[in-house]
């Protein structure tokens, strides 16, 4: 019930935050400029630290008090996180992408660095990992040992396995490109297309279907085996994602404002309209729950349920500061959310518990904080 109570939104929490730190940045930005003396400086930070004080106490008396207080309580993190990451509380191996590159984490804790690599993406089976450089694609086994590469002359960005592991598509600067599964058979598919992920449907009669988007917020649906267009439709703007459920019945097109939906042959059902920034989101496994990043003044993690537009989102978490990203186990029951500003992980399970793991970015060797880029198997 605690944790329920702490992510309750306060009546006027935004406006009350706004105004504490408008206090304090008017506060600093007319402070005295020189360098002041030592014991002037003491006077100084003493006279500051009062007045800042004084501004939290008055905020904290005001009706929205407790909920700016517990804003700024939150921006540190949740409370009793574990200090380092010793288990994945679900099976499966855990893609992770940091300023040091990709590594993998398997359920007992242990991980590894594959290399000096930009992008990944796991296989649907977990045997390899399709990595990056700026002008390279190569294929990987868990250990970090290269099977294959090849190079192109632009960049080589946003590589994505097919669902039964015989197909990799990727963006070779604006163009769309697929390459079998051990390297072979690369070729180009489509031309000025946008920097969004592809995204191939779960397979359904063998077929290789993948979703796209052109430079100009065209979504489009093709068979890859045989180049048939199944569906194209003109979208508001270009997706942020392109997101399938794991049933290949329900294709979504994230924006930063709306949730559009379509069948599993590319055809419109609906959309859902977001008051606040859309910042990412992942279908649960084995269901039609689309979890979504909101950004404001906090952050929120909320569960769409996209056959039911009409239905509000159910809270799943929330924050000060800033969600980068997140991924659910492969059993549906735990939603990893990366959280920067705390420097925490945090998993969060189906029925409302959440643990942290803090110093998430110093145990991926790096002061940025690292983000899952897929769970699996």
């Amino acid at each position: 019930m605690r944790l329920d109570l702490e992510h309750v939104a306060i009546p006027e929490e935004t406006d009350a935050t706004e105004r504490a730190w408008e206090v304090v940045r008017v506060a600093y930005a007319e402070r005295e400029p020189s360098t002041p003396r030592p014991q002037r400086a003491r006077l100084l930070v003493g006279i500051a630290t009062a007045s800042v004080t004084a501004a939290l106490v008055a905020v904290a008396v005001s009706p929205a008090g407790s909920g700016l207080l517990h804003s700024i309580r939150q921006e540190i993190g949740l409370a009793h996180a574990s200090p380092a990451l010793t288990r994945l509380p679900a099976p499966g191996a855990l893609l992770v992408t940091s300023k040091a590159g990709p590594w993998l984490v398997q359920p007992d804790g242990s991980k590894r660095l594959l290399g000096q690599y930009l992008q990944a993406s796991l296989s649907p089976h977990g045997l390899f990992v399709a990595v990056t450089r700026p002008h390279e694609l190569l294929a990987v086994d868990p250990q970090g040992n290269v099977r294959w590469s090849l190079a192109r002359l632009r960049r080589i960005t946003l590589p994505r396995w097919a669902p039964d592991g015989y197909r990799i598509a990727y963006l070779d600067g604006a163009s769309l490109r697929i390459v079998a599964g051990d390297g072979t058979g690369d070729r180009g598919f489509a031309d000025t297309v946008a920097p969004v992920a592809p995204a191939w449907r779960p397979s359904i009669a063998n077929e290789h279907v993948l979703a796209f988007s052109s430079a100009a917020g065209q979504l489009e649906l093709y068979s890859v085996d045989d180049n048939a267009l199944y569906a194209r439709h003109r979208l508001a703007v270009v997706p942020l994602q392109l997101l399938w459920s794991s049933d290949g019945a329900r294709l979504v097109a994230l924006s930063r404002h709306e949730i559009s939906v379509f069948d599993h042959n590319g055809r419109p059902l609906g959309s859902i309209q977001i008051a606040r920034r859309a910042l990412a989101a992942a279908f649960a496994p084995q269901s039609h729950q689309l979890a979504v990043i909101l950004s404001g003044t906090r952050s929120d993690a909320v569960a769409f349920n996209v056959d039911r537009p009409g239905v509000p989102p159910r809270e799943l978490f929330a924050g000060s500061g800033h969600f980068s990203a997140l991924t659910w186990s492969p059993n549906g029951r735990w939603l990893l959310i990366a959280w920067p500003t705390a420097n925490q992980w945090l998993f969060v399970s189906h029925d409302g518990r959440a643990t942290a793991v803090a110093d998430i970015a110093a145990q991926f060797q790096g002061n940025q904080a690292p983000a899952p880029a897929g769970w699996c198997c």
